[in-house]
């Protein structure tokens, strides 16, 4: 994963919008990336009072004025955000209009834009996470800065002089530090560690008693949406006697939910959730929570956790009913009292006292028109098979809002096999109807292992045989996807076998090593496919792609296994082998951007992007002319975008990845 008010974190829920950048924790999520939270803006004159939840009911909804909008509430009620570098304030109180002021001074943000943006109790100055490692503090009449270095996930004022920032290194644990902004220094000091997977939101009741999550699990014990409660007394102790707190030892839980990378507080003491779970087991996405004062109230008390399927406790919100995979981020207003939905490039607004808060909050969706085919790529010579490798973040036909920009791309490529990664599980009965509907023809498709709500998916114009969910040895958590394509004797000279790849991410050594078990896998299941009996035998000759998202970071090594079949633990997967028929290694293509001659793949939101983790080996033996291009809309120029029937962000909306095809003349 990811836009930036994800924040730029390395978690393989992508963010979609702000995986691996390696300066923090997004993306995942997004983009195919866990979402950071907004602030809460609760002022000590409307402290949280009472007991029952406020009823909350959909009134409206905006769009927001740029991509990777982040945003948060003035004095005076109106909205102020950035999105990229760029600044914005409401026109006036709920007008929903935001004139641009222009470049924010010193800000240069990251990949996927801010990470947040927070005013102060007292509405004078914001704080400004940049995504890219730095936050600064601005004075919210003249617009001067000052800057400090400071990893960031999330972050919220204890007081008008105190900042409490979450943090941390995907595959380590969390943690939260507080950084005085009283006197000249501005120096973080750990106030919490240890949180077993990735930093999530953070938000204080009017008691300034704390709460923060863990946002990703990976040591644990506790889960991803843990939310754990810090009295003020504690975190206060902890933080004047710099003995930080334990995440996992200490504090009390008060409810698993969702990935909690957006908690805040309304005006009556509810706690509003957001995030998504999109790797678990399915049932922590496409809704926010708002967990009442009643069911926090006891669950403090009695130190039991509030359950999450107590429709009394916690009421649940889907405002978005064009996408089957809403991640959302909340913020409160206290001026309005009302509740803001953040989803994709939208904003729902809810108001108290509207409608009771029991099931759905908006209209259904407006039936759409059928997608019409659209004109496809330049013919090809005979005997050319195009094969197409994307992770789609969860978004093709999950989100309603992008058919269209699909729909463009697929139908200007045209290829003959995709290889789909993070593709919604929940989606896979309708892919062969819509790739018939946009490139024509029938279609199979063949689905991997799941991983929370998302599965490899293989989709091809021609039978697929041979099919398999992961290799013996077994792999990694989701598999190796792989299937031998039936192609037609008159047409090809042979068939052609296929694996699919979605590693796991990011830079930490059980995730190498994770990466490195997974290339084991796949050399020794070539090698038991190239001789006779075992789990596989392909016959003679026959070629075979490698393709995927590989998620290679840090220092070479699994790398190298995909290509020279050096196996690493043969202890396991046995001895190495030479994967080419020849006993040679396999190729790696290198598809280039045909405007740039780049050849990274990862953000697909930049024109030049910084890292190469979609990719295709081959057996080149077998495979003597392939050519190979990766699809970058930001680079074309408007005439390049009138005659393939794109448009300029086609690829930025879409995912976090870019598409990476492979055109193959058998011989």
């Amino acid at each position: 994963m990811s836009g930036g008010i994800f924040a730029t974190e390395n978690l393989d829920l992508k963010a979609c919008f702000m995986k691996k950048t390696g300066f923090f924790y997004l993306s995942l999520f997004v983009c195919s990336m866990i979402f950071m939270g907004c602030c809460w803006k609760t002022s000590r004159q409307n402290a949280q009072i009472g007991s029952a939840s406020v009823l909350y009911g959909l009134q409206s909804h905006f769009s927001i004025p740029g991509p990777g909008f982040v945003f948060d509430v003035l004095a005076d009620g109106r909205l102020i955000g950035v999105s990229g570098n760029g600044l914005f304030m409401e026109t006036g109180l709920e007008t929903r209009d935001f004139n641009d002021l222009g470049p924010l001074p010193g800000l240069k943000t990251g990949p996927y834009g801010p990470s947040f943006l927070k005013v102060s109790p007292d509405g004078t100055r914001f704080a400004l996470g940049d995504g890219n490692g730095r936050i600064g503090i601005y004075n919210i009449n003249s617009m001067a800065s000052e800057w400090f270095a400071m990893p960031h996930f999330d972050a919220e004022w204890a007081d008008n002089t105190l900042m409490v920032v979450s943090h941390g290194e995907f595959g380590e644990p969390g943690r939260l530090s507080f950084v005085p902004l009283a006197g000249e220094k501005r120096v973080p000091v750990t106030l919490i560690r240890n949180i077993g997977g990735a930093p999530a939101g953070i938000a204080f009741d009017s008691r300034g008693n704390l709460f923060t999550a863990n946002g990703f699990k990976s040591s644990g014990p506790s889960g991803t949406g843990t939310v754990k409660y810090f009295p003020r007394n504690l975190w206060q102790s902890a933080m004047r006697s710099h003995s930080p707190l334990d995440f996992e030892a200490q504090g009390q839980v008060i409810v698993d939910i969702l990935s909690g990378s957006s908690l805040g507080f309304d005006h009556r003491g509810n706690l509003h959730v957001g995030g998504s779970d999109a790797f678990g087991d399915g049932k922590d996405v496409n809704f926010a929570a708002l967990i009442t004062r009643g069911a926090l109230d006891e669950a403090i008390r009695n130190n039991v956790a509030v359950d999450p399927t107590d429709a009394h406790a916690v009421h649940r919100f889907d405002p978005d009913k064009e996408n089957a995979t809403s991640r959302y981020i909340l913020n409160f207003n206290p001026v309005t009292r009302e509740l803001y939905f953040f989803s994709d490039n939208a904003v729902y607004v809810y108001r108290p006292g509207v409608i009771p808060v029991s099931g759905e909050f908006s209209s259904p969706a407006e039936p759409r028109e059928p997608i019409a085919p659209r004109p496809v790529s330049p013919s090809r010579s005979p005997g050319t098979l195009r094969v197409m490798t994307y992770n789609v973040c969860g978004n093709f036909l999950a989100d309603t809002r992008l058919d269209d920009t699909f729909a463009r791309i697929f139908s200007h490529v045209a290829p003959d096999i995709f290889v789909f990664q993070e593709f919604t599980t929940t989606m896979a009965s309708q892919l062969p109807g819509r790739l018939k509907a946009l490139l024509g023809g029938t279609w199979y498709v063949f689905g991997g292992m799941g991983s929370g709500i998302y599965q490899t998916m293989i989709a091809s114009r021609y039978p697929l045989v041979l099919t398999s969910r992961d290799t013996l040895p077994p792999s990694d958590i989701r598999g190796i996807t792989a299937a031998l394509v039936d192609l037609p004797g008159e047409t090809f000279s042979r068939d052609l076998y296929l694996m699919g790849f979605h590693l796991q991410c990011c830079d930490s050594p059980e995730f190498k090593a994770r990466r490195q078990r997974s290339a084991d896998a796949a050399m020794a299941w070539i090698r038991d496919a190239k001789t006779a009996g075992g789990a596989i035998s392909l016959p003679l000759q026959t070629p075979m792609i490698l393709t995927g998202d590989f998620n290679f970071i840090g220092k070479a090594g699994p790398e190298i296994t995909f290509t020279t079949g050096n196996i690493k633990d043969e202890a396991v997967f046995g001895p190495d082998v030479m994967p080419d028929w020849d006993d040679s290694h396999l190729k790696d293509l290198l598809p280039r951007d045909a405007n740039t001659g780049k050849i990274n793949t990862w953000p697909g939101s930049a024109t030049d992007p910084d890292i190469r983790y979609d990719r295709f080996y081959y057996t080149d033996s077998v495979l003597p002319s392939v050519r190979g291009f990766v699809l970058n809309t930001l680079n074309f120029n408007e005439k390049q975008l009138a005659q393939a029937g794109l448009k300029k962000a086609d690829t930025v909306f879409a995912s976090d990845h870019l598409p990476v095809i492979m055109d193959v003349q058998f011989p």
